[in-house]
């Protein structure tokens, strides 16, 4: 799975109740902070490849 994180924090507020609703963005939130944390850690430790892994779940508008 791929997510916009761009379009997400643009669009949070929107849907508070609506088609995605709060559920679904409380667990975007939850997965961005677990991946945040595995970032820090994981690069920390010399992994390279974590933000290329990062970067394949979190996407921009600009790089789609």
């Amino acid at each position: 799975m791929r997510i916009n994180i761009e379009n997400f924090f643009k669009n949070i507020y929107i849907y508070k109740e609506g088609a995605f609703g709060e559920k679904s963005n409380q667990f975007v939130l939850t997965e961005l902070v677990k991946h945040l944390k595995e970032l820090r850690d994981r690069s920390k430790n010399g992994d390279t490849k974590v933000a290329e892994e990062f970067f394949n779940i979190y996407v921009f508008n600009d790089n789609q």
